[in-house]
């Protein structure tokens, strides 16, 4: 029996493939989010399962003490590291790049024969990077990282004039004239409901009272001097438009503000990360960072690479058994002492023995949902003839989490009108309006109706992309879309609905972990 260690372990998703390929026994878990780790242990009963929720107060060498040698670790560490990725440019660090890290540090310090890195599949593209900082300088020049010279924009413009290049340069002004996030989203949000009288009216309701009262304590601690002086003047308008509830002709002052707040968070991050960075103004009067930059593919073939001899894929859960198309990328690790003559490869797919999502849910079609989570679980009435489903089914005699989202008129007018395999653009005009502030932009995957006789697109959180049964006009239900990841009907999910959904959107399909983990065994027997 092999040992094993789930780091970033979420649901579970991973773990259960494992279990129940019969040779792996999982004996810690590392998962910070509280509703994810609620149902992770009440589905992975062991007596000796050490918890842990924080992996960066971890001390892996006293771990080592408490569990004994570790044969295996599982995970997907969140790899967005330091990213440009945001399309609004309001964050640049997008997770704190310590947790890919400190998975490095847990396979570099625990030593197991072979671990095992789940991602998403744009993980070797560039956009999952690190910025060069003081803190982990020479590390980079030790690995030998290859650095790449990056641009920023900080500011598209220098609004009245002001003179902003030294003011962001001040590291010690930047951190006074930052303005907390909640507060600048809050601002931000505006701009969804401009052309919605009515909704407008409800977002001046609902924010006015807690704008004036933080942005009056904003102003408070803004000096008199030329940047601080535009800001007080910003706010000053801004504090009229939310005491009176009526925006008139001063959106401008609103973006302005945006625009200058934008760029002193953007520089907030990078001092208080201790990013390395040159600050300079372009010919287009645009003020712009550079950076060097580094990716996390890199970073981690480099360090861990060193003591472990590595392979990499994308695999699709469709080729696995998923009744669904799910691309992630796969980092398999073996240490380079076990058997340097061992040779490491993936398992292969079956492109061609595909299961479809009336395979994972058409026995449940007509089973009607609860609305709460805290409803009792419905009986079950019969078992299905067909394998997979019965797999799936795992002889329960009823039916955990078959709970939706109430589903209101407007909702539900679009669910008629949507067919197999359309979505939201497909629905004429009248029942696209007072949703979106652009429509046209919505993506593929929002208010989808799922086709029965095909495999579903990648299980995100299907409840806020509002997917469609195949047959009925209503939403997947919990337990629906985790059949569609293959957990079985036995693996119960815990916390707020919503929790529920977000646990088996981010989940590893168990069907593909079970595939990883019979060929992990394959290597180390």
């Amino acid at each position: 029996m092999y040992t094993v260690i789930d780091l970033f372990a979420g649901a579970g998703g991973l773990s259960l493939g494992f279990l129940q390929q019969g040779d792996f026994e999982i004996i810690g878990v590392v998962e910070n989010n509280e509703s994810a780790l609620e149902t992770y242990k009440h589905n992975h009963t062991s007596r000796n399962l050490k918890v842990d929720k924080d992996i960066r107060k971890i001390d892996f060498n006293n771990y080592k003490k408490e569990v004994g040698e570790v044969d295996v670790i599982i995970g997907g560490p969140p790899c967005q590291g330091f990213s440009n990725a945001n399309r609004q440019k309001t964050k640049f660090i997008s997770m704190n790049n310590s947790l890919v890290k400190r998975y490095a540090d847990a396979i570099l310090t625990l030593k197991p024969k072979a671990f095992v890195m789940e991602n998403v599949a744009m993980l070797r593209s560039n956009v999952h990077k690190f910025f060069d900082s003081e803190v982990d300088y020479d590390e980079i020049e030790k690995l030998g990282l290859d650095m790449k010279e990056e641009s920023y924009v900080i500011m598209n413009c220098n609004p009245d004039g002001v003179e902003m290049l030294n003011m962001l340069s001040d590291k010690e002004k930047v951190l006074t004239y930052c303005l907390r996030d909640h507060v600048f989203n809050a601002i931000k949000l505006i701009h969804r409901y401009i052309n919605n009288e009515e909704k407008l009216k409800n977002y001046f309701n609902k924010y006015s009272t807690f704008i004036v009262k933080s942005l009056t304590e904003y102003k408070s601690t803004v000096n008199n001097d030329d940047v601080g002086n535009i800001l007080i003047e910003y706010v000053s308008k801004i504090l009229e438009i939310y005491i009176n509830g009526n925006i008139k002709e001063e959106l401008i002052v609103i973006d302005k503000f945006i625009e200058f707040v934008r760029a002193i968070n953007l520089m907030k991050e990078l001092y208080e990360n201790q990013v390395i960075f040159k600050l300079e103004e372009d010919a287009s009067k645009k003020i712009i960072v550079k950076i060097n930059t580094y990716t996390v593919f890199d970073y981690l073939k480099k360090r861990i690479g060193s003591e472990y001899k590595i392979i990499y894929k994308i695999l699709n859960a469709k080729d696995f058994g998923a009744p669904q198309e799910r691309k992630r990328f796969i980092m398999l690790g073996l240490r380079e002492d076990i058997s340097p003559k061992t040779k490491v490869e993936f398992p292969c797919g079956n492109p061609n023995d595909v299961h479809t999502v009336r395979d994972a849910i058409e026995d449940l079609e007509n089973y009607t949902p609860s609305k709460t989570v805290a409803d009792k679980p419905i009986k079950r009435n019969g078992f299905s003839h067909k394998m997979f489903t019965l797999s799936l089914q795992d002889k329960m005699k009823e039916i955990h989490n078959h709970v939706n989202t109430d589903t209101r008129d407007v909702a539900l007018q679009r669910f008629k009108n949507i067919e197999q395999g359309k979505n939201f653009h497909s629905l004429d005009k009248r029942l696209k309006e007072n949703t979106y502030s652009d429509p046209t932009r919505t993506q593929n995957t929002i208010y989808l109706r799922l086709e029965y006789d095909k495999p579903c697109g990648t299980v995100v959180n299907v409840r806020k992309s509002m997917w469609i049964h195949p047959t009925k006009d209503r939403a997947i239900s919990i337990r629906e879309a985790a059949r569609l990841q293959t957990f079985p009907d036995s693996y119960i999910f815990y916390g707020t609905k919503d929790s529920q959904y977000q646990q088996i959107g981010n989940a590893v399909p168990p069907i593909l972990a079970k595939v990883i983990a019979i060929k992990i065994d394959e290597i180390l027997t």
